[in-house]
């Protein structure tokens, strides 16, 4: 499964990869393990409810939506 690096002080935050990915800089921890990476899925989650957030927004600013 694809994902994410959520971590800041790696080498591959926000950069897309395989859950069995192992980064140097973590030892022998395969991206699955590692609590700073994000599945797809959830990627898309997140985005769309902060989508939804910015319609809201928007919505009582604007009267759109």
């Amino acid at each position: 499964m694809k994902g994410a690096c959520n971590n800041p002080r790696s080498y591959y935050f926000d950069t897309e990869v395989d859950e069995d990915f192992e980064p140097e800089e973590c030892g022998l921890r395969k991206c699955k393990y590692c609590p700073h990476f994000i599945r797809a899925d959830e990627l898309d989650d997140l985005a769309y409810r902060e989508l939804e957030r910015e319609r809201e927004r928007l919505g009582r600013l604007f009267g759109l939506f």
